[in-house]
C-alpha cells in the first residue's frame, strides 16, 4: 500500500495546489466587485457560509472570503454598512442540507490564528505580502450601541450580530470603520494609509460554529490589486480542501462563472 498511497497523497495535493490557483482566479474576476453578503446556515453539525450579491443577483453555496470597498460615499470615506449577514430562504433553497439557524443570537468572534488579527498590504509588489497593521489602526465593528475593534494585535473578542428568528433567519448589516483607536476604549474614524486591509472570523450560535472566514477591505487601491489581496486570502488562509472538494469547488465555479456572465 505504501508505495501506492504517497504517489497519490502527493498528486492530490499538487491538483489541489494547482487547481486553487485556477479556481480561485476565475471565481474572484467574477466576485471582486460584487459586494456579498454572508449568508450563515447549519448543515447540522457546524455553521456553513455562502454568499449572495443583492447587485450581481447571484448566490455561491460555499464562500469564505468577502470583500468590501471604503470610499463608496465621499461624505464618509473611512465607513461602510457592510458586511451583511442574510440567509434569506430565497438564497439556502437550492443548497442541499442548507437548514435554519439553531435559535439564539448569531455571533461574530476575532479568529484567533494566523490572519486573525487586522492584518496589511500596501499593495505593492506582484504577491500580496499582509502583516499585522501598525499599532494603533483599527478596523471597528458596530452595531447598535455594541462595537468591537480589532487591531494588529487583537486575538479575541465577539460581537453579536443579531437576533434569529423563529424561524432560522436572519438579515442585518453591521457598520465598518476604519481609524485609530485609542485609550478608554475610544476610537476615531480618521482613516489610515491606502491599502487592502483584512482579518479573520468565526461565526457561532446554539452552539454551533462556523469555520474560520474572512473579510478583505479595499482603501484607495484598484479593483485589480484588491482582487489579488482576495485570492491571498483564499488560498493561503483558507485551509485545503480534499481532491473531491476541489473537484466540487471547481464545478461550482464553472457554474456560476456560466450564471454571472
Amino acid at each position: 500500500m505504501a508505495p501506492y498511497f504517497m504517489p497519490y497523497f502527493t498528486s492530490c495535493r499538487r491538483a489541489f495546489r494547482l487547481g486553487a490557483i485556477a479556481v480561485a482566479a476565475a471565481l474572484l474576476a467574477s466576485v471582486a466587485c460584487a459586494h456579498n453578503d454572508v449568508v450563515p446556515y447549519s448543515n447540522g453539525t457546524k455553521i456553513v457560509t455562502g454568499g449572495h450579491s443583492d447587485l450581481a443577483g447571484t448566490t455561491d453555496e460555499l464562500l469564505s472570503v468577502f470583500g468590501y470597498d471604503f470610499g463608496e460615499d465621499p461624505n464618509d470615506p473611512w465607513v461602510i454598512g457592510d458586511p451583511g449577514f442574510n440567509n434569506s430562504s430565497a438564497f439556502t433553497t437550492s443548497f442541499p442540507n442548507a437548514g435554519a439557524l439553531p435559535a439564539g443570537a448569531l455571533a461574530l468572534s476575532v479568529f484567533s490564528g494566523n490572519y486573525g488579527s487586522l492584518h496589511y498590504w500596501d499593495g505593492t509588489g506582484t504577491s500580496a505580502a499582509f502583516s499585522p497593521v501598525a499599532s494603533g489602526v483599527e478596523i471597528n465593528l458596530n452595531r447598535g450601541s455594541s462595537n468591537l475593534r480589532i487591531g494588529g494585535a487583537t486575538a479575541s473578542g465577539s460581537l453579536s450580530i443579531a437576533t434569529i428568528s423563529a424561524a432560522g433567519r436572519v438579515h442585518q448589516h453591521l457598520q465598518t470603520s476604519l481609524g485609530a483607536g485609542g485609550s478608554g476604549g475610544s476610537f476615531t474614524t480618521l482613516g489610515a494609509a491606502d491599502g487592502i486591509y483584512a482579518f479573520g472570523a468565526t461565526l457561532s450560535s446554539g452552539g454551533l460554529s462556523s469555520d474560520p472566514i474572512y473579510f478583505v477591505f479595499n482603501a484607495g487601491m484598484s479593483e485589480a490589486i484588491h482582487d489579488v489581496g482576495i485570492d491571498f486570502y483564499a488560498t493561503q488562509a483558507v485551509p485545503e480542501p480534499s481532491c473531491f472538494a476541489l473537484v466540487t469547488l471547481g464545478v461550482a465555479v464553472l457554474a456560476f462563472r456560466r450564471k454571472r456572465h
